[in-house]
This record gives structure tokens, C-alpha cells and sequence, in this order.
């Protein structure tokens, strides 16, 4: 859980640091991530259930339980808004604009 901490504010403040910079580069398109599958994103949900679970701890505030619930209700989350990605819709991406 901590690494996902540092790694998230660590992302983030290299972000906010490229865009405080001088602006934003113009984006590869070979770096632009593509859609997943329908298969693909049910292989990814397993996988992330299963990371998910991998940083609970005894010391965390949860039951293991409860945890897993947590950890399935935001894979869930995932997977539809990946699904609605597939199919077109719109993304909350603020570069998308």
C-alpha cells in the first residue's frame, strides 16, 4: 500500500512539474495506450483483484474481507470504465480535451 503511495505521488508531481515547465510536449502516438478487449480487460481484472489483495496487511484498518470487497468494487469500476473506453464513450482524461 505504501508503494502505490509513493508511486502515485511520485507520478504526480512529475506531471504537474513537466506541465509547470513550459507546457506540455505533443504526445507520441506510438505511446498512446489502445483499447483492451473485452478478453483482455476480464484477464486484467483478475490480475488486479489478486495485486489488490497483495498489499493487504494485518496492521490495515480493514478486515481482509472487507478488503477484498473494496478491492473488487474499484476493479469493478475499472473494468466498466474500460469497457465504456472500448465501446467509444467519453473519458474523464483532462488531457482529452
Amino acid at each position: 500500500m505504501r508503494t502505490l503511495l509513493i508511486v502515485c505521488s511520485t507520478s504526480l508531481l512529475l506531471a504537474t512539474g513537466a506541465d509547470a515547465a513550459g507546457g506540455r510536449a505533443p504526445r507520441d502516438p506510438s505511446k498512446i495506450p489502445t483499447v483492451a478487449t473485452p478478453d483482455e480487460i476480464a484477464g486484467q481484472t483478475a490480475q488486479l483483484v489478486e495485486q489488490c489483495m497483495n498489499d493487504w496487511e494485518p496492521a490495515t484498518h480493514m478486515t481482509k474481507l472487507e478488503w477484498r470487497r473494496t478491492c473488487e468494487r474499484l476493479v469493478q469500476d475499472r473494468a466498466e470504465f474500460m469497457q465504456q473506453q472500448a465501446r467509444g464513450g467519453r473519458t474523464i482524461d483532462p488531457r482529452a480535451r
